[in-house]
């Protein structure tokens, strides 16, 4: 490779990474080589946008897809240029949403890379090296990152971009041998749930969006048996808001092309902004939201307006923040504010809504705790709320939907791993994630931003609150592109 041109090693393959890379040779002003290493055969596609389950769909409408925030309807037009609705036309509900498959969304990704893997205005290039990015080391005012086949390349810039790790049972459930033929660890895992017999008695471990992503599955493959999801609280996932009349298909935008990056980057809003006291306090942010709420609903509105409006607004708002408050508001609000933020796809709702209409999904509260070996069943203990723990529950499966712990899969990441033990990254305060600055700068163990060192995505929860889906992704992207390019030479 030429080094004439400056290098920027992006580490992780998924949204974000193949975001980054595309953002970075639209803005760069002049030739940039950038490397993306990432295990999977294709760029682009990550955990998310792998499965070829034909029910796990987009949990937003199309317009709220886009690899670039300037331009959100960018996705909603590839689709029509391909005429993908007219192969998938369960993807429209009847409120005017388009609900695509998420591997139809990967396929965008792939393609969309492929299309700016040589720019010619600037003579950037991307490139991937399918490989597993295992330590990274800084000398000499250069990084260097090696791979588990033992390549070892030179770097002006590395960004890390893990995004979310795979599926795993929580640690905090006791379980006394490694693997056991009814438990389902990872539900994404490729015909992991098709060896379920029909009649068998679930239990989902979670009741989020990774459940009903697996009782979506289950009920389309004709299960019959019982399938019921258990959580902490008790909550499920809320619905879509409506759709605006100029975003619904068939409708002819009358909205600027960056209206969402505006919203996400223009003034917080004044109802958030009249709250927002010396130090700021998440109590006066929640009864500012419950009032407007109450203001929008009474005005024939929808409560998801104003929740869009801290959404868009928390990753200013979360830094700003007392360390005692933001941990308050993991322990006693997150569990509300995910429900609300993380909505079900219309189709995948009404698939479970009429499965428990019939009793064949149910919902439980409780704690999962233990599991043991039941011959080729499994036992399961439930710690209820109050403290006190339930028989053991006796079912035939259980899927482990309890979501995605970022923090865990440091761990398991050979190059996370090796950073944090070399002090260049340290876990955040609420062990959500790595430490970064204002700018996706890496903040290391002495406490000093690192500039040939960023992160973004998912691994930034803690330090910005809510960097979680693809459009959110790509305006953290967005914002951090004019810091990653400075003083590298020729860009």
């Amino acid at each position: 490779m030429n080094r004439q041109r400056c290098r920027i090693v992006i580490i992780g393959g998924g949204f974000a990474g193949a975001s980054l890379a595309i953002q970075l040779v639209r803005r760069a002003p002049g030739a940039l080589e950038i490397m993306i290493v990432e295990p999977r055969s294709e760029v682009g596609r990550g955990l998310a946008y792998s499965t070829k389950d034909p029910d796990h769909r987009l949990n937003a409408p199309a317009f709220a897809h886009s690899l670039l925030p300037e331009d959100f309807l960018h996705f909603s037009r590839w689709a029509e240029d391909r005429d993908l609705l007219a192969r998938d036309p369960d993807a429209l509900h009847a409120d005017g949403g388009v609900y695509f498959r998420r591997y139809d969304f990967g396929t965008y990704l792939v393609e969309t890379l492929a299309e700016h893997s040589t720019v010619g205005a600037t003579g950037s290039q991307i490139t991937h090296l399918r490989d597993l990015a295992v330590s990274v080391g800084f000398e000499n005012g250069f990084a260097f990152v090696r791979t588990q086949s033992g390549q070892e390349f030179v770097a002006d810039r590395v960004v890390i971009a893990t995004g979310n790790p795979s599926l795993r049972l929580p640690k905090s459930i006791i379980r006394p041998w490694p693997e056991h033929a009814g438990l389902i660890e990872n539900p994404f895992e490729p015909g992991r749930l098709k060896t379920l017999a029909p009649a068998a008695e679930i239990l989902v471990v979670g009741a989020g969006l990774t459940a009903l992503d697996a009782m979506s599955t289950l009920l389309a493959q004709g299960h019959r048996g019982t399938i019921t999801a258990v959580s902490r609280h008790g909550l499920t996932p809320r619905g879509q808001g409506p759709i605006p009349p100029a975003l619904r298909h068939g409708a002819t935008p009358q909205l600027p092309g960056q209206m969402f990056h505006a919203r996400l980057t223009g003034a917080i809003p004044a109802f958030l902004d009249s709250a927002n006291g010396v130090p700021p306090k998440a109590l006066a942010w929640l009864r500012a939201l419950r009032r407007q709420i109450a203001e929008a609903t009474a005005g024939g509105g929808a409560w998801q307006q104003p929740f869009d409006s801290l959404r868009d607004s928390l990753w200013r708002l979360w830094p700003s923040l007392p360390l005692s408050e933001q941990r308050r508001v993991l322990r006693h609000l997150r569990k509300m504010y995910d429900v609300h933020r993380f909505r079900t796809p219309p189709q995948s709702e009404a698939t479970a809504a009429a499965a428990g209409a019939r009793g064949q999904v149910r919902y439980a509260t409780g704690t999962v705790v233990e599991l043991r070996d039941a011959g080729r069943r499994l036992s399961v203990a439930i710690r209820r709320p109050g403290g006190a723990t339930a028989p053991g529950l006796i079912v035939d499966a259980v899927v482990n939907a309890s979501g995605l712990d970022t923090a865990a899969g440091i761990a398991t990441n050979p190059v996370l791993r090796a950073l944090c033990e070399a002090g260049h990254v340290q876990i955040d305060a609420h062990n959500l994630g790595l430490s970064i600055d204002d700018e996706g700068r890496a903040i290391d163990v002495d406490g000093k931003s690192s500039n040939w060192l960023r992160i973004i995505g998912p691994p930034t929860l803690g330090s910005f609150g809510d960097p979680i889906g693809a459009f959110f992704v790509a305006a953290q992207i967005h914002r951090f592109i004019p810091s990653i390019l400075a003083g590298l030479t020729g860009a």
